[in-house]
């Protein structure tokens, strides 16, 4: 008998904390963020076209696209629109300059824009996290995978 009730008891209180959970962090993408500024996206099948998931900015700015040069940032190959101070989810696609290819590492990175509302790489520089010593700049890396799946709004943030 008592060892029934302790697991009644266990049970209990695992979908009391799991119902808690859910209503705090399944509502809003702002549990994820840390300060005002994140971008999410995931692996993108081969193409001409960037899917961004999630993108939170603490002023107006873009998400840009850069290739990846010996495992590290290298040059832009496309951008987004000025998106407005706040959170996005499922941006609009960002079109590339060129194709992508399978197996190939990309990153994506929040720029501030200078005021024009045109993203030039030379004025809109990258937006960084003033906490972070070893890697300043709010950005994600993401593979581009002939299995992965293109579907804007699969991931619920």
């Amino acid at each position: 008998m008592n060892v029934k009730f302790f697991l009644l008891l266990v049970v209990a209180l695992t979908l009391v904390a799991s119902i808690g959970y859910y209503f705090r962090y399944s509502k809003t993408a702002s549990g994820l963020l840390l300060g005002q500024n994140a971008i999410y996206v995931q692996d993108q099948p081969p193409g001409q076209s960037i899917t961004v998931n999630f993108a939170a900015l603490g002023e107006s700015g873009f998400v840009v696209i850069h290739e990846a040069k010996d495992a590290r940032v290298g040059g832009v190959i496309g951008e987004s629109d000025l998106l407005a101070a706040g959170e996005a989810k499922n941006l609009p696609p960002i079109l590339l300059s060129r194709k992508t290819l399978d197996g190939e590492t990309l990153f994506a990175m929040l720029h501030r824009d200078n005021g024009d509302k045109t993203f030039n790489p030379q004025d809109d520089v990258p937006i960084t996290d003033t906490d972070s010593e070893s890697n300043p700049f709010i950005m994600m890396q993401f593979m581009i995978d002939k299995e992965a799946v293109d579907e804007p709004g699969a991931v619920s943030l």
